[in-house]
């Protein structure tokens, strides 16, 4: 009895502090807002952090497992949220912004039916510790992806998300798309990439005075080209034509990007409000689409994801410079 009480004592030592106050925090913040219902899911949290003590023989990830149905004991074991280093906005934060209204009860997805706490007032209300969960695995994903040296395009052609998807884009030196999709962006790029260097050639054209031999009426028609040609491809300028994934701010506004980013193979991770189908969308975060404060967090978030991710690929590829080997002398025979 001893002998195992040490073990578990050595195997407890693995978990980092940082789980240890994630679990409490996330015990307090669902207890502030959920009551004595809260009880069970608690149950469950406790099982899992003790399922890792016992199963894990490396420092195990941090595992929460809260809101949703209530898991089975396998079902809670599985359930883990791989932290990153990118701070990921609390309960008090998201519900501020108001991530956690849904639409109308008459219009929703049954598929979004384990990401929704309830209904009041004839709205459905999502439950924010799952977009908790969600959001850390979409956030895990977006950083390894922009760490592999591929691009997370951002799409965000709704009028209400064009502004903060444009500005967290250009601040994460990602390629993005947000007045227009233009069909075949992804399964025709060559038809599309044509238009960009037709936009770049302008471009320099204008700007080392070759355009200076056509008359006013003709480099006005050139420059007009140009404008048009920037609000179509210009977030695409130094796109190659492949992402490695899709950040999108509303699945059913943008329903012809994510059609071809799913013909190609490409995950796509979007804000799913409650009237969703969510059954081709790889990461799906259950967050209110219509809501500005909510796109720009949720945006925020997977931007600083993507300049994470290009950080440590940064921090990966400087080369460590070696002395050079001095050269062994031959001796003569």
């Amino acid at each position: 009895m001893k002998a195992e009480a040490k073990n578990i004592w050595a195997m407890s030592l693995l978990i980092s502090e940082s789980v240890v106050i994630v679990a409490l925090d996330n015990a307090i913040r669902c207890f502030y807002y959920r009551g004595f219902a809260f009880f069970p899911q608690l149950y469950y949290s406790m099982a899992t952090l003790l399922i890792m003590l016992f199963e894990a023989k490396d420092p195990p990830p941090i595992a929460l497992a809260t809101g949703g149905p209530k898991p089975t004991r396998i079902a809670v074991a599985k359930r883990r949220i791989y932290m990153s280093d990118i701070k990921l906005p609390s309960l008090e934060e998201l519900m501020e912004a108001g991530v956690h209204f849904g639409h109308t009860t008459s219009r929703w997805h049954p598929k979004m039916k384990p990401f929704l706490y309830g209904k009041k007032g004839g709205i459905h209300i999502i439950d924010l510790a799952r977009t908790q969960e969600q959001l850390a695995k979409a956030v895990a994903f977006a950083e390894k992806v922009a760490q592999s040296g591929k691009a997370v395009l951002f799409v965000g052609v709704k009028p209400l998300a064009k502004g903060i998807i444009k500005e967290e884009a250009t601040r994460s030196h990602s390629p993005y798309a947000v007045n227009r999709w233009i069909g075949g962006t992804l399964t025709n790029w060559p038809a599309v990439g044509g238009m960009v260097k037709r936009m770049k050639q302008i471009e320099d054209d204008t700007a080392s005075g070759k355009l200076e031999k056509y008359t006013k009426k003709e480099q006005l028609d050139f420059s007009v080209e140009r404008v048009d040609l920037d609000n179509l491809v210009g977030g695409l300028r130094d796109f190659r034509g492949t992402p490695g994934a899709l950040f999108v701010a509303d699945a059913k506004y943008d329903k012809t990007a994510v059609a071809e980013a799913v013909k190609l193979g490409i995950p796509v991770i979007a804000l799913t409000d409650s009237n969703i189908n969510i059954g081709k969308i790889a990461y799906p975060i259950p967050a209110n689409d219509d809501a500005l404060k909510s796109v720009s967090l949720i945006a925020k978030v997977i931007a600083e994801a993507v300049l994470a991710g290009k950080e440590k690929a940064q921090v990966q590829a400087q080369v460590v410079v070696q002395s050079p080997a001095q050269p062994t002398e031959v001796s003569k025979p």
